[in-house]
């Protein structure tokens, strides 16, 4: 997460031809294996599907991402059931990282912190807003509701 905010700063003062999810994707793979002594793998299979990013140490699994383009509500709720698919009991960092392309960013973000994500049947609570970018949540599996992992949602503006 802390990687994060230095990938927008340098999307921000770079020029960076944005074609598709993968693309955007790719990019990211790239600054993440710059910063970390992992495995990082896009369409990697983990239990119900293929992440988009994931990280591994040490043969184990450290963090788990979906990409999504901000499609409304019900993709963004959708989104996350998808990231949940691919979760064992032991993935417990994870992120859904949006990619809006719509210039009212903010009430968008406003929108799913406030109305939205609590509407997700396996919604805790939110535990740090991290900043505009940001937000962290806890969320309970499907298979065993007592299990909470870490949803952090990522915010990356397109324009």
């Amino acid at each position: 997460m802390e990687t994060y905010p230095n990938l927008y700063r340098y999307s921000e003062n770079n020029e960076i031809k944005i074609h598709n999810e993968n693309t955007i994707r790719d990019f990211i793979l790239l600054i993440l294996s710059l910063n970390f002594e992992a495995s990082i793998t896009a369409e990697s299979f983990n239990r119900g599907g293929k992440t988009d990013i994931m990280l591994k140490y040490n043969n184990e699994n450290v963090f788990i991402a979906e990409c999504k383009f901000w499609n409304g509500e019900k993709k963004f709720l959708e989104a996350i059931d998808q990231l949940q698919g691919y979760l064992t009991w032991r993935d417990t960092k994870t992120a859904l990282i949006i990619f809006v392309k719509e210039n009212d960013i903010s009430s968008i973000i406003n929108k799913i912190r406030t109305k939205i994500i609590q509407k997700h049947k396996s919604f805790i609570k939110e535990c740090n807003f991290l900043n505009d970018s940001c937000i962290i949540y806890d969320f309970s599996f499907k298979q065993d509701t007592e299990k909470k992992f870490k949803l952090a949602v990522l915010f990356y503006h397109l324009v």
